[in-house]
Protein backbone atom coordinates (compact mmCIF):
# COMPACT_ATOMS: atom_id res chain seq x y z
CA UNK A 1 0.00 0.00 0.00
CA UNK A 2 1.44 3.36 -0.98
CA UNK A 3 2.13 6.07 1.59
CA UNK A 4 -0.51 8.32 -0.04
CA UNK A 5 -3.17 5.67 0.50
CA UNK A 6 -1.97 5.00 4.06
CA UNK A 7 -2.23 8.69 4.93
CA UNK A 8 -5.75 9.02 3.45
CA UNK A 9 -7.26 5.77 4.67
CA UNK A 10 -7.89 6.87 8.31
CA UNK A 11 -9.85 9.88 7.09
CA UNK A 12 -11.92 7.74 4.74
CA UNK A 13 -12.67 5.18 7.45
CA UNK A 14 -13.65 7.96 9.87
CA UNK A 15 -16.01 9.39 7.23
CA UNK A 16 -17.80 6.02 7.16
CA UNK A 17 -17.92 5.92 10.97
CA UNK A 18 -19.28 9.48 11.00
CA UNK A 19 -22.02 8.48 8.57
CA UNK A 20 -22.92 5.59 10.86
CA UNK A 21 -23.12 8.00 13.81
CA UNK A 22 -25.30 10.35 11.77
CA UNK A 23 -27.66 7.72 10.42
CA UNK A 24 -27.22 4.60 12.58
CA UNK A 25 -29.74 5.31 15.31
CA UNK A 26 -32.38 6.23 12.72
CA UNK A 27 -31.68 3.21 10.52
CA UNK A 28 -31.41 0.82 13.44
CA UNK A 29 -34.52 2.20 15.09
CA UNK A 30 -32.90 2.44 18.50
CA UNK A 31 -32.22 5.30 20.79
CA UNK A 32 -34.09 8.26 22.16
CA UNK A 33 -33.85 11.99 21.49
CA UNK A 34 -30.64 12.61 23.51
CA UNK A 35 -28.86 9.65 21.90
CA UNK A 36 -29.89 10.65 18.41
CA UNK A 37 -29.03 14.31 18.99
CA UNK A 38 -25.58 13.55 20.39
CA UNK A 39 -24.83 11.09 17.58
CA UNK A 40 -25.92 13.57 14.91
CA UNK A 41 -23.82 16.38 16.38
CA UNK A 42 -20.73 14.21 16.90
CA UNK A 43 -21.20 12.59 13.48
CA UNK A 44 -21.46 15.96 11.75
CA UNK A 45 -18.24 17.27 13.29
CA UNK A 46 -16.41 13.99 12.65
CA UNK A 47 -17.56 13.94 9.01
CA UNK A 48 -16.41 17.53 8.52
CA UNK A 49 -12.98 16.86 10.01
CA UNK A 50 -12.59 13.52 8.26
CA UNK A 51 -13.37 14.94 4.83
CA UNK A 52 -10.54 17.38 5.33
CA UNK A 53 -8.38 14.69 6.92
CA UNK A 54 -8.81 12.44 3.86
CA UNK A 55 -6.68 14.94 1.93
CA UNK A 56 -3.49 15.13 4.00
CA UNK A 57 -2.15 18.59 4.70
CA UNK A 58 -0.05 20.15 7.44
CA UNK A 59 -3.25 20.41 9.53
CA UNK A 60 -4.02 16.68 9.33
CA UNK A 61 -2.22 15.77 12.55
CA UNK A 62 -4.29 18.08 14.76
CA UNK A 63 -7.44 17.00 12.92
CA UNK A 64 -6.63 13.43 13.92
CA UNK A 65 -6.34 14.52 17.55
CA UNK A 66 -9.68 16.34 17.43
CA UNK A 67 -11.25 13.26 15.82
CA UNK A 68 -9.83 11.20 18.67
CA UNK A 69 -11.55 13.54 21.14
CA UNK A 70 -14.81 13.17 19.21
CA UNK A 71 -14.46 9.40 19.54
CA UNK A 72 -14.05 9.86 23.29
CA UNK A 73 -17.17 12.01 23.24
CA UNK A 74 -19.10 9.22 21.50
CA UNK A 75 -17.99 6.81 24.24
CA UNK A 76 -18.96 9.25 27.01
CA UNK A 77 -22.27 10.44 25.52
CA UNK A 78 -24.50 7.67 26.95
CA UNK A 79 -23.24 8.45 30.45
CA UNK A 80 -23.23 12.23 30.10
CA UNK A 81 -26.74 12.40 28.62
CA UNK A 82 -28.15 9.66 30.88
CA UNK A 83 -29.19 7.07 28.36
CA UNK A 84 -26.74 4.39 29.44
CA UNK A 85 -29.69 2.25 30.58
CA UNK A 86 -30.59 1.73 26.89
CA UNK A 87 -28.32 -1.08 25.77
CA UNK A 88 -28.50 -0.68 21.97
CA UNK A 89 -27.48 2.99 21.68
CA UNK A 90 -24.94 2.65 24.49
CA UNK A 91 -23.30 -0.37 22.86
CA UNK A 92 -23.36 1.36 19.48
CA UNK A 93 -21.72 4.50 20.86
CA UNK A 94 -19.05 2.59 22.73
CA UNK A 95 -18.12 0.39 19.76
CA UNK A 96 -18.15 3.24 17.23
CA UNK A 97 -16.32 5.53 19.67
CA UNK A 98 -13.56 2.98 20.22
CA UNK A 99 -13.23 2.51 16.45
CA UNK A 100 -12.97 6.28 15.97
CA UNK A 101 -10.30 6.54 18.68
CA UNK A 102 -8.27 3.68 17.17
CA UNK A 103 -8.53 4.97 13.59
CA UNK A 104 -7.73 8.54 14.65
CA UNK A 105 -4.68 7.41 16.62
CA UNK A 106 -3.58 5.36 13.62
CA UNK A 107 -4.07 8.42 11.40
CA UNK A 108 -1.97 10.54 13.74
CA UNK A 109 0.85 8.01 13.77
CA UNK A 110 0.62 7.27 10.01
CA UNK A 111 1.38 10.85 9.01
CA UNK A 112 5.03 11.73 8.59
CA UNK A 113 6.27 13.95 11.41
CA UNK A 114 7.51 16.58 8.94
CA UNK A 115 3.89 17.34 7.99
CA UNK A 116 3.12 18.47 11.56
CA UNK A 117 2.53 22.19 11.92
Amino acid sequence: MSSAVKSRLPGIINILLALWLLLGSFIGGFGNIPSKASDVILGFFLAFLSMHRAIPTEDSRWMSLVSLIIGGGAIAAPFVFSYSDLSAPTTNNIIVGVLIVVVSAWGYVALPSDSAA
